[in-house]
C-alpha cells in the first residue's frame, strides 16, 4: 500500500465520519515484535493492528479465501457494516449489540494481505485459505501493531549441523523461526525498505547477477545475494533450470553453496524440489554462520556456485489431502474475494 493510498483513504474516512485521528499521532510498533513469525502449531493466530500501522501478513502460497466479520476494503463498505450495526441495536431492543473491530483489507500480492484497524472494538476474527489450508486470526486493534507477520510454510526443509559435543555451548543457536524471517524478510524489501528502512539498517545487496553453474540435465542461476552482517547471514535467490524434456527432481536440503574451492551446507532451503520439461522453479537459500557454529564473515562479493544434483530416487508419497471441500467455493486462479459480501 503506497503512502498516497493510506492517506487518501484516511480523508476518505474522516469525511463519512467512520475516523478521525490526530495527524501528528506518529506510527507505533510494538517493540520487538516488528515482525513476527508465527507459530505453525497454534489454532489461532492474534495480529496486533492499529489506525496508523500498515501491517502485511506473508502467507507460504497464494490466498484464494478471505473471510471474516469486520473486514472492509473501502469506506463505503465500512459506513455499511456500521448501518446494519446501528439497525441490528435498534431491531433488538434491549439486547445490546458489541461493535466488531473493523479492519481495511488489501491483497497487495498473490500471497500477501495488507490489514489496517480503522474501528477499534471488539477483536475481529478471519479465515484466510492458503494452499489447501485454513488460517485463523484473532485481530485486536491498539495504539501499537505488529508490522510485518510471516507466516511459515510447514514443507520447507531446515538443514542443521551437528557439531561436537565440546563445542555445543559455542555455538550458534540456529532458530527455524529466524531463518524464516531472515528469509521473509530478504523477500519482502523492495516492500517494506521504502516506508520502514530502519529494518535493514546494514544490508548489503547484488542485484541483476548471472552466476551460473551446469548440473547435468540441470541448470542453477544465482540472481540476487543479500546480507545481513549483525545475523552473519547470506540469502540467495536463485532459480533452477531444466534443459531435457522430462520432469527433473533435486532435493533442495543437498544444496551446496560453493566459493571458490570450500563447499558451505546451507541452513534453510525453500524450493519445490521439481523442475518442468524446458521449465524453471525458484530456490532461495540462506546460509548462517559455518559448520562449528562460528561466524563465517563471507564476502557478498565472492563468485558463488550453487551444488545440486537431479534425484532419481521415487518421490514420496503426498500425506496431503488434496480433495476438494465440497462445503468451499472452487475459485479460478486470481480470484480477489470481497469479504465485506460474503462474495
Amino acid at each position: 500500500m503506497s503512502t498516497t493510498s493510506f492517506h487518501l483513504w484516511r480523508w476518505v474516512l474522516v469525511a463519512a465520519g467512520i475516523a478521525a485521528w490526530p495527524a501528528s499521532l506518529s506510527a507505533q510498533l510494538v517493540q520487538g515484535q516488528e515482525m513476527v513469525v508465527v507459530n505453525p502449531g497454534e489454532a489461532v493466530h492474534e495480529l496486533l493492528l492499529s489506525s496508523q500501522v500498515a501491517t502485511t501478513v506473508t502467507f507460504p502460497g497464494d490466498i484464494t479465501l478471505v473471510t471474516g466479520y469486520g473486514m472492509v476494503s473501502d469506506a463505503e463498505k465500512a459506513e455499511t457494516l456500521m448501518a446494519a450495526e446501528r439497525k441490528a441495536a435498534q431491531d433488538s431492543g434491549t439486547t445490546r449489540i458489541t461493535p466488531i473491530t473493523i479492519i481495511q483489507y488489501e491483497q497487495a500480492s498473490p500471497d500477501v494481505l495488507v490489514l489496517r484497524a480503522v474501528r477499534a472494538g471488539s477483536p475481529c476474527y478471519m479465515t484466510v485459505r492458503c494452499q489447501g489450508r485454513m488460517f485463523l486470526f484473532k485481530a485486536v486493534a491498539g495504539e501499537q501493531a505488529n508490522l510485518a507477520v510471516v507466516i511459515p510454510d510447514p514443507t520447507v526443509t531446515t538443514v542443521r549441523e551437528v557439531a561436537p559435543q565440546e563445542a555445543v555451548k559455542e555455538r550458534t543457536k540456529f532458530s527455524s523461526a529466524e531463518l524464516v524471517g531472515i528469509l521473509s524478510k530478504a523477500r519482502q524489501r523492495d516492500f517494506l525498505q521504502g516506508a520502514h528502512p530502519a529494518l535493514y539498517h546494514g544490508w548489503n545487496e547484488r542485484r541483476n547477477i548471472d552466476l551460473r553453474a551446469d548440473h547435468g540435465s540441470l541448470a542453477s542461476i544465482i540472481d540476487e545475494i543479500q546480507q545481513w552482517p549483525d545475523k552473519d547471514a547470506l540469502i540467495l535467490r536463485c532459480w533452477v533450470e531444466n534443459k531435457s524434456d522430462k520432469v527433473q527432481h533435486f532435493k533442495p536440503s543437498d544444496v551446496k553453496i560453493r566459493a571458490g574451492d570450500r563447499s558451505y551446507p546451507v541452513q534453510l532451503a525453500d524450493s519445490s524440489g521439481t523442475v518442468a520439461p524446458k521449465g524453471k522453479t525458484s530456490l532461495d537459500l540462506v546460509l548462517q554462520g559455518n559448520p562449528n557454529g562460528g561466524k563465517e564473515h563471507l564476502s557478498i562479493e565472492n563468485d558463488f556456485r550453487l551444488e545440486l544434483a537431479v534425484d532419481n530416487s521415487p518421490p514420496t508419497e503426498n500425506l496431503i489431502d488434496t480433495r476438494s471441500n465440497p462445503l468451499l467455493p472452487v475459485l479460478p486462479p486470481g480470484t480477489v474475494l470481497d469479504a465485506s459480501s460474503g462474495k
